[in-house]
């Protein structure tokens, strides 16, 4: 095994993470622009797409560590990541939509090559 799994997992966790932010009405007009409202359909399949994310991003762990050591390897995954979105989302707002697909790509192309390997 190598660490495909582990930069899946993170690219997964970066999107999950970026997409649940969205969903804030404040992050939401930091992105988009004060005079944006978020629509309640979209607002549902935004949540779904995150918790998928996420929900990706802990099995793609669990598969490279194990049952052991994944989870909290994907704890300290996820304290990294928000802290690092969290400095996104206070300096750089225009990015995240960038970062989004940056981070799908990587993370779609990872799994896929870990799934083939």
């Amino acid at each position: 095994m190598s660490y495909i799994n582990v930069i899946a997992s993170f690219a997964w966790a970066i999107s999950g993470f970026l997409l649940l932010a969205l969903t804030i009405d404040r992050h939401y007009q930091d992105v988009y622009g004060k005079s944006a409202v978020l629509n309640k359909r979209y607002l549902k399949m935004l949540h779904a797409f995150a918790w998928a994310a996420l929900l990706i991003s802990f099995i793609s762990i669990v598969i490279y560590k194990g049952w052991f050591v994944g989870p909290v390897a994907w704890m300290g995954l996820l304290a990294v990541t928000a802290f690092g979105l969290m400095l996104l989302l206070a300096y750089k707002p225009s990015w995240v939509i960038k970062t989004v697909f940056f981070a799908l790509a990587i993370a779609i192309s990872n799994t896929l090559f870990s799934l083939v390997q």
